[in-house]
């Protein structure tokens, strides 16, 4: 993820009315199951 795309995602954190906390939650459990050490 480039500069730009990690700007993005922070303004969007910003303005999000949902709580960034459980949308890294989400973020961080799809990216365990995506993970090959999970396999």
């Amino acid at each position: 993820m480039d500069s730009a795309q990690y700007f993005q995602v922070g303004i969007f954190l910003k303005h999000s009315p949902i709580s960034p906390l459980s949308l890294w939650e989400r973020v961080r459990v799809r990216a365990f199951f995506d993970s090959p050490q999970f396999l």
